[in-house]
């Protein structure tokens, strides 16, 4: 069994892919929805979020994977993937009863390996989704570059410090009133 493990990842072998956005998004108050709902409702809640999650990109992007509560989504243009934050936490989970969303946003090149991806730029994105309060869209200096060429509206927040990552880095928010098509 671990000779054909290991014959496929090599047949598989990692590949450094050019930059990318990453983007995360997670249900706030997933713990507490299980223990009210149940868990039925809550497999239910998840498995809505990655269908609201799937409808609200674009033809550049795709869910990686999802993570219980949380997605991972790769997008090749940050800007993009600014704007498809904002449309994740307003339209992804509709329903007035459904808890609100939180995404965080980073730029930068990766590894594919099996279809995952690995490294720094994946690793930072889900930190600064972890830092996003509900129903925020939270993204790193770099994508707000990217994303204020797409009309978008940021709210510069500072510099934060990052679980596990050595400096701090500087965040904004993506707010309500931007100039994006939904």
């Amino acid at each position: 069994m671990l000779e054909m493990a290991t014959e496929r990842s090599a047949a598989q072998a990692p590949v450094p892919l050019p930059e990318a956005a990453f983007l995360f998004v997670d249900i706030a108050g997933f713990t507490a929805f299980t223990e009210i709902e149940g868990d039925a409702r809550a497999a239910e809640l998840a498995w809505r979020l990655r269908l609201g999650v799937e409808a609200q990109l674009g033809h550049d992007a795709h869910v990686v994977k999802t993570l219980g509560d949380a997605a991972m989504v790769r997008i090749a243009d940050p800007g993009e993937a600014a704007a498809a934050g904002l449309r994740i936490v307003s339209h992804a989970l509709p329903g007035a009863a459904d808890p609100p969303l939180r995404v965080g946003v980073h730029c930068g090149p990766a590894i594919e390996w099996d279809g995952d991806f690995f490294g720094a730029a994946v690793n930072v994105a889900a930190r600064v989704a972890a830092v996003a309060g509900p129903g925020e869209v939270l993204v790193t200096d770099e994508v707000a570059k990217a994303a204020r060429t797409r009309g978008l509206r940021l709210q510069e927040l500072g510099e934060h410090a990052l679980r596990n990552v050595s400096t701090p880095v500087l965040l904004h928010a993506v707010t309500e009133g931007s100039d994006v098509e939904f």
